[in-house]
């Protein structure tokens, strides 16, 4: 047992050197490799600390941010990322039970709100909504920049229309693209390679307001037919 853990361990630490080198390069402050390896240590200390969890592709991208925002304080990132972690450390799970619930209810949230793109997106093997994956694991880190990310996380971890907003924006996001997919008639493929290329040309502010007005059709047309609904997505929701 011993050496399984220590096993893991050293792939764990292994993949915080490979990934943490590559992280935010573009970013004037990450250009400083001793910002690197503060980036790398909080990284390292956070895989002893939380051993299970250990260190997953992705937590990179979720601590550059904050390491940012603490001026670069090893402790006081440190402090904050165990704090998001309390709370985001399921998406990371090996199991992906967190996130299949997610994408679950993302795809149950797009049926409410528009049942034929949800036929469509079912009819060329796309309801799984795996496109949107990056989007939820470090919530649009990729999509938008350094300054704009920062700006919704802020709007996303205060709380501001409850856990779920990420899945609004998210849909949101995906709505904007939606004459776009079902006229060019794209599958998962050509879907997944579309929003990947939108990764730079997203208007945050345009975002933000259709995923508040979707949060609130969502919202209403939830409560009009909740008789129909069934129970674990209005609790999802709810809450």
């Amino acid at each position: 047992e011993d050496g399984i853990r220590d096993l893991r361990m050293s792939r764990g630490l292994g993949d915080v050197y490979k990934r943490q080198v590559r992280t935010d390069r573009t970013h004037a402050s990450f250009a400083d490799t001793r910002n690197i390896d503060k980036l790398q240590r909080v990284l390292l200390s956070y895989a002893v600390w939380n051993f299970d969890a250990g260190y997953v592709q992705g937590m990179n991208d979720l601590l550059s941010p904050i390491l940012f925002v603490m001026d670069f304080d090893e402790p006081d990132a440190f402090a904050c990322f165990k704090a998001v972690m309390a709370k985001r450390a399921p998406f990371f799970s090996r199991d992906q039970v967190a996130m299949t619930l997610y994408l679950e209810m993302f795809a149950a949230a797009l049926r409410l709100l528009d049942s034929s793109f949800a036929d469509y997106l079912k009819s060329v093997d796309a309801l799984n909504c795996f496109f949107a994956y990056r989007w939820l694991l470090c919530p649009f880190k990729r999509e938008l920049s350094f300054a704009d990310t920062m700006r919704l996380w802020e709007v996303l971890w205060s709380g501001y229309r409850g856990h779920s907003f990420e899945l609004f924006v998210a849909l949101a996001l995906l709505f904007s693209q939606r004459t776009h997919i079902v006229e060019q008639k794209l599958e998962f493929d050509g879907i997944l390679q579309h929003v990947v290329g939108l990764s730079g040309k997203i208007d945050l502010e345009s975002l933000l307001n259709d995923a508040e007005r979707l949060y609130i059709e969502f919202h209403r047309k939830l409560a009009l037919e909740s008789e129909t609904i069934p129970f674990a997505m209005q609790e999802f929701f709810n809450k």
